[in-house]
């Protein structure tokens, strides 16, 4: 249940060209519908692959593994309110959430290496249309002689798209698969219609994976003493780095021959130095690179986004603006955000759950004196992740790397930002570069939409994607 881990940088210093620009405008879908609404198995043995498919077929009309999921269901009491008049439509998509669920919770495992170890969860997208779809069907259509002929040894593998998204933490409760689950859940409903129209054609859909990593201070990882050292004096790129291992063994050794790979790395909130330096990492041992001209099959692009990266904070006050700035926010939104009110009181129950769920796989809590000991020195307010936070953490200028900004986010509100943009809504209206600024570094872009720290997941464009996902499942 665990995976073993174990030249100069190739990156482009120049200013984006077109073709990257558009490439950024893609990554940015995410950030335009919120401006818009107003605010292959890794390697495991062949019993493991063999009993994994065997439990989805045994659950297709069965209970599913846990009966509540705190980020789910808040998704889906909202989809509710906004569709009172369909009631069919909400009950359908709670049993996508569930099989969603139901996955990630299979697939969760265990990657060991360097003297710790963390929980890490994918979500495959074929995999899911075709649970959904047998729900529906007793068969899968064949493929057609054409998909047939593609898939053959032959011929080229189409392009692999993988995400990792890299998260927060501020307790050993934190940190687990979950965490900002929300964006597994978004990449998940845009890729879904398209796979389960490619099983009802009888073709083959596109390979696309959604990896969250948990922290090894989570109750499911471990740390020796030189890896919290090390995590105690450096931990962006201490993490950052066995995150980036992590993505070479996971992801880069496991495709196929001659496959094209397109690698994204999301880092949300604090998440975002630690996919920076994951970036950094893979970049230095020239595993991947920034310039779309580069890309070969020896070595995938990769695109790099950082919403809310309140590390980045550049102001003579930072410490001060980023350490209120949290309080200030949770306060906010437990007080106004429904969905934070129904995930905060409910994540430590789901992690119980969670917990006794996998142990009965073989991964269990780790948190004897020792661990809990270690852990404690980087987690909470005063551990070391929070602290260096807190001071700023700059990444690589050379990164191209995509920033997502909330122009009333109390950790990183900058007026002179919020200004900026102003000024190029009024030279750029109706377009993406009326959200698009370039601050101290020519290769990163912020997009700048009117929200706070928080990601509004759950809104109105997203669930016009649900009702995509259900009326393919209906």
């Amino acid at each position: 249940m665990s995976a073993e881990g174990g030249e100069k940088p190739l990156r482009s210093n120049d200013k984006m060209s077109r073709r990257e620009f558009l490439k950024f405008a893609g990554a940015s879908a995410l950030t335009l519908s919120i401006t818009n609404d107003t605010m292959n198995h890794e390697g495991l043995p062949g019993s493991q692959i063999k009993k994994l498919e065997t439990n989805i077929a045994e659950r297709e009309s069965g209970p599913h593994l846990l009966n509540m999921f705190p980020w789910g269901d808040a998704g889906l009491d909202e989809y509710a309110k906004a569709r009172t008049d369909a009631p069919e439509k909400v009950a359908l998509m709670k049993e996508v959430m569930y099989t969603f669920l139901d996955q990630e919770i299979q697939n969760t495992r265990i990657y060991e290496s360097r003297g710790a170890s963390f929980p890490y969860t994918v979500i495959r997208i074929k995999d899911l249309a075709r649970a959904l779809y047998n729900a529906e069907r007793t068969s899968v259509a064949e493929p057609t002689n054409e998909v047939g002929r593609a898939s053959s040894a032959e011929a080229v593998p189409s392009t692999k798209h993988v995400e990792f998204v890299m998260t927060s933490v501020l307790a050993t409760v934190h940190g687990h698969p979950f965490t900002f689950c929300e964006e597994a859940i978004h990449q998940t409903m845009r890729a879904l219609p398209a796979a389960l129209t490619a099983l009802e054609n009888g073709e083959e859909s596109e390979d696309i994976e959604i990896y969250t990593l948990g922290f090894p201070t989570n109750e499911l990882g471990t740390m020796d003493a030189p890896f919290t050292d090390a995590m105690v004096e450096s931990p962006f790129k201490t993490l950052g780095s066995l995150y980036g291992e992590s993505v070479e063994k996971l992801a880069l050794e496991s495709k196929k021959q001659n496959q094209k790979m397109e690698l994204v790395f999301t880092g949300v909130s604090m998440g975002a130095n630690f996919a920076a330096e994951a970036a950094t990492a893979l970049l230095d041992k020239g595993l991947v690179t920034q310039s779309r001209e580069d890309a070969s099959i020896e070595q995938p692009h990769l695109t790099l986004n950082l919403y809310t990266p309140a590390g980045l904070n550049e102001a003579a006050l930072r410490k001060l603006q980023i350490s209120l700035g949290f309080v200030a926010e949770g306060v906010f939104q437990l007080a106004a955000n429904p969905v934070v009110r129904k995930i905060a009181p409910n994540e430590g129950k789901f992690l119980e759950g969670l917990k006794t769920v996998l142990k009965k796989e073989g991964i269990e809590a780790h948190m004897d004196e020792a661990q809990t000991e270690r852990k404690n020195k980087v987690t909470s307010m005063m551990g070391s992740i929070v602290q260096k936070l807190i001071q700023g953490v700059p990444i690589d200028p050379n990164l191209v790397a995509n920033k997502l900004v909330g122009t009333v986010d109390p950790t990183l509100y900058s007026m002179e930002r919020n200004r900026k943009l102003t000024k190029q809504k009024e030279e750029h209206p109706n377009s993406l570069g009326s959200h698009t600024i370039r601050e101290s570094h020519p290769n990163q872009r912020t997009f700048g939409v009117q929200m706070s720290h928080t990601i509004p997941f759950f809104r109105a464009s997203e669930f016009k994607r649900w009702d995509k996902v259900v009326g393919k499942v209906n």
